[in-house]
């Protein structure tokens, strides 16, 4: 996969920290995720994945989602997806999951739950 195929960037809005990904979901998307989420775990309070801009999520994504959200909890800190599509929405609950995550559908605000 070419490495301009899979990008996270990271912004800071009036609710936290954003987390954009783009691209191809796979591994290397999952590498980046991995490396801007030990950045920005350090100090964070609410934290924002926003999906809109990747066509499908797959496990290697969702393992580092799940670690992230696990870090950020013990560091008394929220995780909330943004831009979830109705087949995100599936994925997540057929993997078990679904509960776990605050959401938020394509276009609207971040859903980030109490810090």
């Amino acid at each position: 996969m070419d490495s301009d195929l899979a990008e996270v960037s990271v912004s800071h809005d009036e609710s936290g920290c954003v987390l954009l990904l783009r691209g191809s979901s796979g591994l290397e998307l999952a590498s980046k995720l991995h490396g801007a989420a030990l950045e920005v775990i350090p100090g964070a309070r609410n934290v924002t994945v926003d999906l809109s801009k990747i066509a499908h999520l797959d496990g290697c994504v969702l393992q580092v989602l799940l670690a992230f959200r696990s870090a950020l909890e013990k560091a008394s800190a929220s995780l909330g997806l943004k831009g979830v599509t109705a087949d995100f929405h599936k994925y997540l609950e057929y993997a078990g999951v679904g509960s776990l995550f605050d959401r938020s559908e394509q276009g609207s605000a971040p859903n980030v739950g109490p810090g």
